[in-house]
């Protein structure tokens, strides 16, 4: 995501933009100095979906920023920590809450070098946690994976490939047994499974397999044909998508039965999901790391703002934006957006940010560009004007 400062001090925005760009870089942001910050929302997201939660610990040290972020996993919580305390909170499944349901402290986990749970725990103040999990209900207070309303569907449909998949190689098998009136010697080199007493038997492409005498063969073909796989796993991603609120060609890649109003209509169905990930991470994320981060770079004297204290909330004003979506048809969506907003009817800033880009920017991008190109000599056509030159 793309952010932009909200003062009315164009260089004191570009300022703290420059200093929040070299911030968000590995070897500032992360106590690991592996993770940029755009990394790091990449796998707050990941984790959501898959774990149902992350968190990440405020870390003030020394150095150029003083501010960092250490992620930890919801797993590393220690749960074993329940009580009730006097004044009407309580500690459940390693978090501190105060009467009304609020954090007020995590307990984490203290491991050896090893992974050697020590069997202590380290308690943090909830100023300096910040726990991503999307609350259900009101009595909630871990987190629980959006994954569980589709795991089933997932496992029932890996495990019907994996059954298609060997009747498909049995199947694929062309195979000989040859059965003798006079075996000759009992006992040639076969094997016994000691739990059934039959002998192993294996396929394989072209395999020519003597039996022993009193042997026959009864040949096992399974019923139903490979292409009748295809409905049942259609089913099952389209349940497994919409149980996450996506639709059945972004989760199988498959777009070989839509036109362009289907895709259309699909794609912004599927935007509603994106957006209200992208919400939820500025919200509760985003905007918490920028407040800390400006905060720091003032105390560190790494920018100067003689009233910051007093108007804080006027310094702390800022926006987020969003990866910008593609377009299916750009000639068809560029046409609607210049007729939407020349009836007033859309904003450049909303279509803008819907391409990810800040419309201040693009604004000043293309005027200096017609600047150049009229000291070229070219219109806004790319011809050179008249008289300027071939």
């Amino acid at each position: 995501m793309l952010f932009r400062s909200g003062t009315e001090n164009e260089a004191l925005n570009t300022k703290i933009e420059e200093l929040w760009r070299d911030w968000s870089r590995p070897r500032y942001c992360d106590t690991s100095g592996q993770q940029s910050f755009q990394e790091m929302q990449a796998m707050a997201i990941r984790r959501l979906l898959y774990d149902g939660g992350i968190l990440f610990i405020k870390v003030y040290t020394g150095g150029k920023y003083s501010f960092r972020l250490q992620a930890k996993e919801v797993d590393e919580l220690d749960t074993s920590i329940i009580k009730q305390k006097p004044d009407g909170g309580k500690i459940v499944d390693g978090i501190e809450f105060d009467p009304y349901g609020k954090p007020i402290a995590y307990y984490f986990r203290r491991y050896t070098v090893d992974g050697y749970y020590l069997g202590e725990s380290e308690r943090i103040p909830a100023d300096r946690v910040i726990f991503l999990w999307e609350k259900k209900r009101p009595t909630q207070i871990r987190e629980i994976s959006p994954m569980a309303r589709t795991l089933d569907r997932i496992r029932d449909m890996n495990e019907y490939m994996t059954a298609i998949s060997v009747k498909e190689r049995v199947l694929a098998c062309l195979s000989v047994f040859i059965k003798k009136n006079n075996p000759g010697t009992f006992g040639r080199g076969v094997t016994i499974d000691k739990q059934s007493g039959y002998q192993e038997r294996m396929l394989a492409p072209g395999m020519i397999q003597e039996l022993n005498a009193g042997e026959d063969v009864v040949v096992v073909n399974p019923s139903g044909q490979a292409s009748n796989a295809k409905d049942f796993i259609v089913t099952q991603q389209r349940l497994a998508g919409s149980g996450q609120g996506l639709s059945y060609e972004v989760v199988s890649r498959d777009m070989s039965q839509v036109n362009y109003s289907s895709a259309r209509q699909g794609l912004l169905e599927d935007q509603k999901t994106y957006s209200k990930y992208q919400q939820f991470i500025i919200e509760h994320f985003c905007q918490e790391v920028y407040s800390s981060f400006l905060i720091s770079i003032v105390l560190n004297g790494l920018i100067e703002i003689p009233d910051f204290w007093n108007q804080k909330e006027k310094y702390l004003r800022h926006e987020w934006i969003t990866p910008g979506w593609s377009w299916i048809d750009p000639l068809k969506e560029v046409s609607a957006n210049m007729n939407a907003v020349k009836n007033n009817f859309d904003t450049l800033s909303r279509i803008c940010g819907e391409r990810g880009l800040d419309w201040r920017e693009v604004l000043e991008q293309r005027q200096k560009e017609l600047e150049y190109m009229k000291k070229l000599g070219v219109d806004e056509n790319g011809n050179h004007e008249t008289g300027t030159g071939a």
